[in-house]
């Protein structure tokens, strides 16, 4: 061995070991949140992390050091870390809490990880009571954790046709009011309506989401239709409905564009007021987005996780 290959050698080793020493923590801090939807591909349940909660922060679910984006083996590090995140966060036979609608309604247990059809490197299949899986699979969204201190139930509410047909008129006037042709905007379609409480108040907010296919564009050889999506967590009020929250993401093309799906509502730090999960969906990736309520409104307080093929 030549004598210049020593100190390469030396700071490889160093590495190792302060590698080695930061994925030999007893604990990660804080827990990591989940969302759980059928893989539209095999069928199974899975499960993807949304978030780290740790001291009321919303956090990245892999806890990486900003130093270890500095780290000349940055890669190696960053990937030992995110080994340790799925030995530990998916290790096989691990029993989550299943929350629907905010409300705890059975637990789910992690069997394997898939990443040959999930298109994300940490999706993990898991298996439900008969209960708890026919109630996902009516409902189609819920959230897991691991340790979650009881919180307040949420109610159930009814949406009946009278409230879908008044929330689908608002829809399309605010369609028209961001610049949509009145004549687009009756092509309004709702892709999800949902009535729960989110404040504690005994009274129901929407979160409610519509979509637009709308007129053709040329593009090269083919003829795509343009998609208009509006995203909004409503209040009602004596005159009709407002607005505590919206998302209407520039028109284009799908795949130039993103919607927003909603996974989930849950009160993560107790406060009595829910926090939203919503996934961000793009043509072919995703991210999760948490909205927190800060005085009036909900804002987005985080965003990231997800993968993509």
């Amino acid at each position: 061995m030549k004598f210049n290959t020593f100190p390469k050698l030396l700071a490889f080793c160093a590495l190792v070991l302060t590698s080695s020493q930061a994925l030999a923590q007893s604990r990660w801090p804080g827990i990591v949140l989940y969302s759980i939807e059928r893989n539209g591909i095999t069928g199974h349940l899975v499960i993807d992390p949304v978030v780290r909660i740790y001291k009321g922060e919303f956090s990245y679910p892999v806890p990486t050091p900003a130093e270890a984006f500095d780290d000349p083996n940055s890669e190696q590090v960053l990937g030992g870390l995110f080994d340790r995140f799925c030995r530990e966060e998916y290790k096989h036979g691990r029993k989550l809490e299943l929350y629907v609608d905010g409300n705890k309604c059975g637990a789910a247990k992690i069997t394997q990880i898939d990443s040959l059809h999930s298109c994300s490197p940490v999706v993990s299949e898991v298996r439900l009571s008969y209960f708890d899986s026919a109630k996902l699979h009516f409902s189609g969204h819920g959230l897991v954790i691991a340790s979650l201190a009881p919180r307040r139930k949420i109610p159930e509410f009814f949406v009946d046709t009278n409230l879908e047909k008044s929330l689908y008129e608002y829809a399309k006037k605010e369609f028209v009011v961001r610049g949509v042709k009145k004549e687009i905007a009756e092509k309004t379609e709702v892709t999800d309506i949902r009535a729960t409480d989110l404040d504690g108040d005994g009274k129901p907010e929407y979160l409610v989401t519509y979509i637009i296919i709308g007129e053709e564009v040329k593009r090269g050889d083919y003829q795509p239709n343009m998609q208009y999506t509006i995203t909004l967590v409503l209040e009602p009020t004596q005159d009709g409905f407002k607005q505590l929250f919206s998302h209407f993401p520039d028109p284009g093309i799908p795949d130039e564009t993103h919607t927003y799906r909603f996974a989930d509502v849950i009160d993560l730090d107790g406060d009595g007021i829910c926090e939203i999960v919503i996934q961000k969906r793009n043509y072919s990736s995703w991210d999760y987005i948490l909205l927190k309520k800060k005085g009036e409104m909900y804002e987005e307080v985080y965003e990231g996780a997800g993968g993509g093929c």
